[in-house]
């Protein structure tokens, strides 16, 4: 069984991880606004705590947006990224778009 943290807090994530109890860290556009970095600092910092994936909901409602604000995440995280969007690309129900953004617009 895999256990992740739900958290954006870079303290708590450095506590879990040195526990050794978590695969990985999932956040949303939540817990980012409760941090007291901007939420790119706060997405790096706890890319390179998270001993896994890191996993981030994108805010974006449409697919173009969705593409940008996915490759601007995978440049500041990287390969351990997994992205989600809540609203679908049709405000349906969840869309995961993955951890294969590249800058050279494939997915």
């Amino acid at each position: 069984m895999a256990i992740y943290l739900d958290s954006a807090s870079v303290m708590e994530a450095e506590t879990a991880v040195e526990m050794g109890w978590i695969k990985g860290i999932t956040t949303n556009p939540t817990l980012l606004a409760k941090s007291d970095l901007p939420p790119g600092t706060t997405l790096q910092k706890l890319a390179e705590i998270s001993p896994g994936m890191l996993y981030y909901q994108l805010t974006a409602s449409d697919l173009e947006e969705m593409l940008v604000e996915g490759r601007a995440a995978y440049h500041m995280i990287g390969e351990n990224m997994l992205t989600s969007n809540c609203h679908g690309f049709s405000g349906g129900g969840p869309s995961v778009t993955g951890n294969s953004l590249c800058g050279d617009g494939d997915l």
